[in-house]
């Protein structure tokens, strides 16, 4: 899913190169909690850093309007059954995603989502934006454990992340959120 107009032209190209190595399905919309809607996407020429809450850093005045879709519907009209890993990079409106994933949290829940967290430190960050707090508790009811991402070989540190862990960072951090019983089949994902 990618939410801004400006990438999808570079991101076709990509997937016309690798027609014949991959089985991507690009759908140029946002996920939200509402399907048939419209949200208004902040500064969307900020590569990587435009988004659907105001932050200090955007251009307010630099917007366009993109149609969003809920992960439920999607899941339910492309018969999704099972989901393995979920990257979702959205400046601050995770919970808008999950809360419109309700139904594919019931059905076929991801084993690993990866999600950037913004602490508190980050500077100007958009009333209404996503909270550590708010993701992890949120995820955590939902059977998910927080780890660490070594950068050493890209597997998941234990002991579990803390918000607190989180909250002490200056910086955005980069987490999985990685159902319990997946840990268990998968013991050589993690590194202790």
């Amino acid at each position: 899913f990618e939410a801004n107009p400006s990438l999808v032209p570079p991101l076709q190209r990509s997937l016309a190169l690798n027609a014949n190595r991959t089985q991507i399905h690009l759908n140029a919309v946002a996920v939200g909690k509402q399907s048939n809607t419209v949200l208004r996407l902040y500064d969307p020429a900020r590569i990587g850093n435009s988004s659907f809450y105001a932050h200090g850093w955007l251009d307010k005045t630099n917007w366009v309007d993109v149609p969003v879709i809920t992960l439920d519907d999607y899941v339910l009209k492309q018969r999704v059954d099972r989901i393995d890993v979920m990257k979702i990079d959205i400046e601050g409106a995770e919970m808008d995603a999950f809360h419109g994933m309700t139904q594919a949290f019931s059905r076929c829940p991801p084993n690993v989502i990866l999600c950037e967290l913004m602490p508190s430190a980050v500077s100007n960050r958009a009333d209404g934006a996503a909270r550590p707090t708010e993701i992890a508790s949120f995820l955590k009811s939902r059977g998910y454990l927080m780890c660490a991402i070594s950068t050493d070989d890209g597997r998941l540190r234990r002991p579990e992340l803390t918000v607190s862990d989180v909250e002490r960072g200056t910086h955005i951090v980069n987490v999985a959120f990685v159902r319990s019983a997946f840990l268990s089949e998968r013991p050589d994902l993690v590194v202790n």
